[in-house]
């Protein structure tokens, strides 16, 4: 398990840092499944979710990468089905199993070899923590759909065609003084 945790914040963060963690699944720290594939869907996915009333004003996420899957000694490969093939076929007053032959551990490391290549582990580990500081900005700038039907009038809503009500209530009451981008 890596010790490093890179901090970061959203609004800042390199394009370097965003290509190196483009192999990572993302959600914030409260997350039970991990599935999305970027911060941007994350963030999305559990903006859906939320109570608009509750929407904080900045954010933690947090990049998860599969944990690295250790090479597994061919020894410990072998000692079951040595095991077995001893229970069922061996000698009942010997020793235990036989030794492996030179053979057998060649095909036990080709057989490790191929696990480690090709097991897709289900665990992750936390590699980055990004700081995402203005929420409302980020809908502003990310998905500003779901602003597009607010109609404003003396800086009160007339008209709201959107399915998003909540959302679209908690942008308002969250709002600067200024209606700017919004009619």
């Amino acid at each position: 398990m890596s010790n490093k945790i890179e901090r970061v914040e959203y609004e800042t963060a390199s394009k370097e840092f965003w290509d190196s963690h483009k192999d990572c699944i993302w959600g914030d720290l409260d997350t039970e499944r991990l599935t999305a594939t970027s911060i941007d869907e994350a963030i999305e996915e559990i903006l859906d979710q939320m109570d608009p009333e509750i929407f904080p004003e900045s954010w933690v996420f947090s990049a998860y990468r599969p944990m690295e899957v250790p090479l597994p000694d061919e020894h410990r490969i072998l000692d079951y089905p040595l095991e077995y093939v001893d229970e069922e076929y061996g000698d009942p007053e010997g020793d235990g199993p036989d030794k492996p032959t030179e053979a057998m551990l060649e095909a036990a490391r080709h057989l490790a070899r191929v696990i480690k290549e090709e097991y897709k582990p289900w665990a992750h580990e936390e590699v980055a923590r990004v700081v995402l500081k203005d929420v409302r900005k980020w809908v502003e700038e990310n998905r500003s759909h779901w602003l597009k039907d607010i109609k404003f009038e003396s800086k009160e809503v007339v008209y709201v065609e959107s399915e998003d009500k909540d959302l679209v209530n908690w942008l308002l009451k969250n709002a600067s003084e200024k209606s700017d981008g919004c009619s």
